[in-house]
């Protein structure tokens, strides 16, 4: 047994914690077939939906409004009664979406990025915390094929989460302990980029997780200074969409395969991509996950994702409108042999989509593919009305000003002819207070 699994299975054991149970119930019940997964989550639906009536004065109000007999509850098609849970009743319920028989010393408060606007509140118990970090442990290190004692480089965003300078004493102690190395992508600069990168050569993590923007910023790095990179088992992408493009280039650089997770604070990891790379797995033991079908340029089976979380029961989510879309997978086998159901992809927020008149939608998707060929380092396409999308790039070298004739031609073969695109040349585009980079967003409500 090596130290740091040693401190970790000591830990949990100190702890009293479920973590370890969870582990080996997970790693069997990804295995289940379609049929048993199906019976396991229509009965924790069952046991939430009657402590949320019993317990939570927002949902028996909103049950006995609807007239929605918890007890009668038999079938998933009876679970899409029940109306969308959305951020705008979060923040105008707030009080009335608290437990009645929850403890004060259970509350654990948490917080969306804000990344539209402020930031929503919220609270978690101990059983979702344990199980977040169940399915987390599952999707980040045994899926890509390590397991939770594992050592990794951490490339996070969020000041909450991750500090932005490291002593000595720290660096060593976060990695002996905690198996990790970390880097503030939030507030990056080359001096700190290349102090990470001498501790990431010399410790050596099995893999690499991080946010996509801070993961392709450190290959930046390492490709324009031609440094010398310790080659990671894998590297994980959270927090924000890949595109193909970029993808495609962390794994030339790191020389590594990419590993696709989707999820958000307020219910934890929701889908997970496999070694066979076939779409996303849904966390089908901890979320339930339904789609809520959309009209949207370009995809036929995309809808909303509606997602239910089985485990916080101080603050239930149910059918929580997430605010992302995604889109169906045209399969429900895949050959790594899970019965957890997939996704063919996560498109990006619901509010990353552009709508024109007559009620078309435009994947934001789209422009982000289009823009690939061009020789920026940035850019961001914001819509401010139907009939006006701005383009902010960030050029690089290679840039020429023939290349704004030639975006504005080949986006107008796609956008209506009543829509002006104007672009704009600036030297940075500033990130969320999460230090995500937004390619496409919709000022549109």
């Amino acid at each position: 047994m090596s130290i740091r699994k040693y401190i970790f299975s000591l830990s949990y054991r100190r702890r009293k914690s479920n973590i370890p149970r969870l582990l080996k119930f997970l790693e069997n019940s990804q295995y289940w077939e379609a049929k048993k997964l199906q019976e396991y989550q229509l009965k924790h639906i069952k046991k939430l939906l009657l402590h949320a009536y019993q317990n939570v004065p927002y949902y028996t109000e909103l049950f006995d409004k609807n007239k929605i007999a918890v007890d009668n509850f038999k079938s998933f098609e009876d679970f899409k009664q029940i109306p969308f849970l959305t951020k705008k009743d979060i923040k105008e319920r707030f009080t009335d979406l608290i437990a009645r028989n929850h403890l004060n010393n259970e509350c654990i408060v948490n917080y969306t990025g804000g990344s539209t606007g402020i930031p929503t509140k919220f609270y978690q118990d101990k059983s979702f915390i344990e199980w977040s970090a169940g399915v987390r442990i599952r999707g980040w290190l045994q899926v890509p094929g390590y397991n939770f004692y594992s050592s990794r480089a951490i490339i996070w965003g969020a000041e909450r989460d991750i500090r932005s300078d490291y002593s000595l004493r720290e660096r060593l102690y976060d990695f002996v302990v905690r198996g990790a190395v970390r880097l503030n992508c939030f507030n990056l600069s080359p001096q700190r980029i290349k102090a990470f990168l001498k501790w990431y050569n010399l410790l050596t993590p099995s893999l690499i997780i991080g946010y996509v923007s801070g993961i392709e910023r450190f290959c930046d790095f390492v490709k324009r200074n031609n440094a010398k990179i310790h080659v990671p088992g894998a590297v994980v992408l959270c927090a924000e969409g890949a595109t193909e493009a970029q993808r495609n280039y962390i794994e030339s650089v790191l020389d590594a395969p990419t590993y696709n997770m989707y999820g958000g604070r307020e219910v934890g990891l929701i889908a997970m991509e496999c070694e066979h790379h076939r779409g996303l797995h849904t966390v089908a033991e901890n979320n339930f996950v339904e789609l809520s079908p959309i009209n949207l340029s370009g995809y036929k089976n995309a809808g909303d994702l509606i997602v239910t979380n089985l485990n916080n029961y101080i603050f239930p989510f149910i059918r929580y409108k997430i605010g992302d879309i995604g889109v169906a997978s045209p399969s429900s086998d895949c050959p790594c042999g899970r019965g957890l159901p997939l996704v063919d992809k996560i498109i990006g927020r619901s509010a990353d989509n552009f709508v024109f008149k007559d009620g078309l939608i435009i994947a934001g998707e789209m422009f982000i593919h289009l823009m690939k060929e061009y020789n920026v380092d940035k850019y961001q396409f914001i819509q401010e009305s139907i009939g006006l999308i701005k383009l902010k790039i960030v050029p690089n070298k290679h840039f020429r000003k023939d290349d704004i004739v030639k975006i504005k031609d080949r986006f107008s073969k796609h956008l209506p002819k009543y829509v002006e695109l104007s672009i704009e040349l600036i030297d940075n585009i500033p990130k969320t207070k999460t230090g995500k980079l937004r390619f496409v967003i919709s000022r549109l409500q």
